[in-house]
């Protein structure tokens, strides 16, 4: 397993302006050379409740194809979260995009019920493990960091560790 390099940003974001926001990234970014690089959860609005106003479609999602752009031109993958609409639920989703443009997501399974957030999003069921150069990547978001039982390590078959390291993307707003 080689050496990878991680990049973690902590921005000051602007409450729910999305473009604004993507700017800053763009800033922050423009000299990082690195192989991954983590933001922040609900990177492009702070993390907010205003799930109507903010949701994107997951397909077709604005903030995606800025991430895939991103990835690519940095050559780096990127971990993060965003609103997302799917069917008749919205989801705090992690996304973990890679510089060739694959996706892959998580959903976060444990809510934060003492800010409401179980009323705005619907909880999700399962982990999720990304290969990147050679390690195995579980994803997390915020609030999962609570329950360090959905995220306890196993030895596989061929005696490996599912994983070999957690990422964990979080936004505590004052």
């Amino acid at each position: 397993m080689q050496d990878l390099r991680v990049t973690l940003v902590q921005a000051n974001q602007i409450c729910e302006d999305k473009e604004a926001n993507f700017s800053n990234y763009t800033l922050l970014l423009q000299s990082v050379e690195t192989d991954l690089i983590l933001l922040p959860e609900m990177f492009q609005t702070g993390f907010s409740m205003n799930t109507t106003g903010l949701k994107e479609k997951y397909v077709e999602s604005n903030s995606i194809q800025w991430l895939k752009r991103l990835a690519k031109n940095k050559n780096a993958a990127i971990y993060t979260s965003f609103i997302i609409k799917e069917n008749d639920a919205v989801y705090n989703r992690g996304v973990f995009v890679s510089p060739n443009g694959e996706v892959r997501s998580y959903d976060k399974r444990k809510l934060f019920c003492l800010a409401g957030e179980d009323t705005f999003f619907t909880a999700g069921g399962s982990e999720t493990i990304v290969q990147y150069l050679g390690w195995n990547l579980q994803l997390q978001i915020c609030y999962d960091l609570r329950f360090p039982e959905i995220v306890r390590n196993r030895i596989l078959p061929n005696q490996r560790a599912a994983y070999d390291a957690i990422l964990y993307v979080a936004n505590w707003p004052s």
